[in-house]
């Protein structure tokens, strides 16, 4: 049974990894941070491009720099028996059995969580294309969904979002779920990851544009990113696979992008319900139907998984208190996972 000290201890270990890949990333981000502006005017149409391009590389080598680091700083726990962790590159491997399947997979991640739910948001909260489109475009690097040509702006989204998925996913399902499922029970893991993927899309209320928009709309992002993280989160603990996850998520920023394109350039939201939602909606309605038992059963996993978390793996004969505090623990650590990355 697990002490208070080794609850607490085990998430510490975790989150000194978690610190120093963020460490280790910002100061390899001020190579672009410094330089690219002198290259590359921060008004190009290439400028958003190749700063996500380079800050994508730049992360990659950070994670295998930032673990050595953690290997020579991080003495093992005594008395503890763990095997060795899980290495990154492990969730990337493809095999000739399995490539069809992960993109088969990815296709049911995207047409059945993504689209539906961004659907509906845009659908019942109209103006939410407006505040998303404004908080993004206060940002020079995504002066993309401007552009007026859509060819440049395709080669742009393209480019710029399945980057920020890679990382995205990297990072929040690869490095804090897997990685994390290796220090603390596999339903921490996940919600730590939750809660950061969740806070991390609620950082637009800190955008001066949210205080002209309901206050709840960056409530509402955090709990549509929550939700979608525990599923995602709960995909890669079971297959082990991140492709189909960064397949679904970039492609799903894609058409999201899409719909800001749409309205920056004056066209109604209706026509992209016309010409884009309603024909993928359709190809989502076929896949529910043919893949209903599957997705019952991973609707179910899901469940199961919650269910398992609240009661600590069925471990009732620990006070409530225990309770309390790994919950506490988990989204305090979140929090502060976010907070660094903010500041870095």
């Amino acid at each position: 049974m697990n002490t208070i000290n080794e609850i607490f201890s085990k998430r510490m270990v975790l989150f000194v990894e978690i610190f120093l890949l963020l460490l280790v990333n910002f100061f390899l981000s001020l190579i672009p941070f410094l330089f690219l502006p002198s290259l590359l005017p921060s008004d190009s149409v290439f400028y958003g491009i190749f700063f996500y391009l380079t800050r994508l590389v730049l992360f990659l080598i950070a994670i295998p720099l930032s673990l050595y680091i953690s290997k020579l700083l991080i003495k093992p726990i005594e008395n503890e028996k763990l095997s060795p962790p899980p290495h990154l590159k492990e969730l990337f491997t493809f095999s000739r059995s399995n490539f069809t399947t992960q993109v088969y997979h990815g296709i049911l991640l995207l047409f059945l969580i993504f689209i539906p739910l961004d659907f509906l948001t845009y659908l019942f909260l109209p103006n939410m294309i407006e505040y998303i489109g404004r908080v993004l475009i206060a940002n020079q690097t995504n002066r993309y969904i401007m552009f007026d040509d859509y060819f440049l702006f395709l080669f742009a989204v393209v480019i710029i979002q399945l980057s920020l998925a890679l990382q995205e996913e990297t990072f929040a399902r690869g490095f804090i779920t897997i990685r994390g499922a290796h220090h603390v029970k596999k339903m921490s893991a996940l919600m730590i990851s939750a809660w950061y993927f969740g806070f991390g899309h609620f950082a637009y209320f800190f955008s001066p544009i949210s205080r002209e928009y309901p206050t709840w709309y960056p409530f509402l992002w955090f709990a549509q990113a929550f939700f979608i993280a525990i599923i995602l989160s709960s995909y890669i603990l079971k297959k082990k696979w991140i492709f189909p996850l960064i397949f679904a998520h970039g492609c799903n920023n894609i058409i999201s992008a899409h719909v800001l394109w749409n309205y920056f350039n004056g066209y109604p939201f209706e026509r992209m319900v016309l010409f884009l939602y309603i024909p993928l909606l359709c190809v989502s309605g076929i896949l529910y139907v043919a893949r209903y038992t599957a997705i019952k059963k991973g609707i179910e996993l899901v469940w199961y998984n919650f269910k398992a978390y609240i009661k600590e793996e069925k471990q009732l004969e620990k006070s409530k208190s225990y309770l309390i505090l790994t919950i506490l623990l988990d989204l305090l650590f979140a929090l502060a996972i976010f907070g660094i990355n903010i500041i870095l």
